[in-house]
Parts: structure tokens; sequence; C-alpha cells
């Protein structure tokens, strides 16, 4: 179960990037190399962060599960 966290966190984080440069393509911003490095900057350092906090999730989990002796999606 914690793959599917972790594939599912990459997923979202993926598609909010996709539609967050469609959105600004959509306003005009992409005319200037400015705006496309710093979104770039920027979608980097937000997937590194929501990349981080997923796997934290998935390591406590696992620690969780063998400490308490559950198991599965009820350690998450």
């Amino acid at each position: 179960m914690q793959f599917l966290h972790a594939f599912f966190c990459k997923f979202n984080s993926f598609s909010l990037l996709f539609f967050g440069f469609h959105l600004f393509n959509g306003f005009g911003f992409s005319s200037s190399p400015n705006w496309v490095i710093f979104l770039s900057a920027a979608s980097a350092v937000l997937y590194s962060v929501i990349l981080a906090n997923a796997l934290i999730i998935c390591i406590l989990a696992l620690v969780s599960s063998g400490m308490e002796k559950s198991g599965g999606y009820s350690a998450i």
C-alpha cells in the first residue's frame, strides 16, 4: 500500500504541475523566458517537498506497523 501512496502522490503532483504550466501559458506568461525558468524552479521545489512528505509518511507507516504489529493500509 505504501507504493500506491507514493505513486499517487507523484501522479497528483505531476498533474498539478502540468495544469499549472498550461494555466500560465494560457495567460500569456510563456512569452517571457524568466517566467518559464521561475516556474520550472518553483515546480522542482514543490515536487521535492511532495515527494519528501510521501516518503516520510511511508517510512513512518513501516515503523509503526512493525512496532504495533499491524500491517497494510491500517498503519498509514
